[in-house]
């Protein structure tokens, strides 16, 4: 996978056009992030620009953003802006209507953006990647207890969960956006029990246009059943014999 950063190297990142942050990448704990763009999680110091001195360390997570991005635009967002700043004002539209997405973002450069590592707080997904890691232990004829995060999540009521899903696809149709295809499913878990349906990867964001409201049953219903997949896959392997 392409690298995005070195240690050491200093990046000065950017809301929009201004209000610049100066971090010091200090480590890269090389975990595979799965996506279509290129993505590596980093740590930072932030840098007073001042005096040249580092203070508090920060988990971020670089994306690199390709130019094959639909025309549709939201918000503020302008089709002869460069894919960052696209990018960037579709994230900050969401965030406007109140769509659960990515906590914090800001501009590296054209082509990269920066986000906040959401699972910094030990916050888990459970999403594609689990999915895999799910089917590869059961291949393997893996069993064992589930770890803190698990419980959590086979611990959520199901009903919730799917109104949530609902709750976040209907509030995107109804402001025009149809989210991608390819991002159905994934839930982010909190420690402390609570959660999200979150719209993630923002490259694919198009209108609705016309699409009648049967597709968006549909989208529900494909986004609840691969909750229902990674639940009854994690129940599987683990020691837990309750039902669904």
């Amino acid at each position: 996978m392409e690298e995005l950063s070195e240690n050491g190297e200093y990046l000065a990142l950017k809301k929009g056009y201004a209000d610049q942050l100066l971090v010091q990448v200090t480590g890269k704990p090389g975990d595979e992030l799965s996506g279509m763009n290129s993505k590596e999680k980093i740590t930072a110091k932030v840098i007073n620009e001042e005096t040249s001195e580092a203070s508090h360390e920060i988990k971020l997570v670089l994306k690199k953003i390709f130019p094959s991005m639909p025309a549709d635009c939201f918000g503020d967002e302008r089709i002869d802006m460069d894919p960052s700043h696209r990018y960037y004002e579709k994230w900050r539209f969401l965030k406007k209507i109140g769509i659960p997405t990515v906590s914090s973002m800001r501009i590296v450069d054209a082509n990269v953006i920066v986000m906040g590592d959401m699972t910094a707080d030990g916050s888990e997904f459970f999403g594609q990647e689990k999915l895999v890691k799910y089917l590869g232990e059961i291949d393997h004829g893996i069993r064992r207890k589930a770890t803190k995060e698990e419980e959590i999540f086979l611990s959520l009521e199901p009903e919730k969960v799917k109104a949530e899903i609902e709750r976040v696809l209907s509030l995107a149709w109804n402001n025009n956006i149809l989210p991608p295809n390819d991002e159905f499913g994934d839930l982010i878990v909190h420690p402390d029990g609570t959660y999200q349906a979150p719209i993630l990867d923002l490259v694919e964001l198009g209108h609705v246009g016309n699409r009648s409201r049967e597709e968006l049953a549909e989208l529900v219903s494909r986004r609840w059943a691969r909750y229902e997949s990674i639940k009854s896959w994690l129940l599987t392997i683990t020691s837990k014999t309750n039902e669904k």
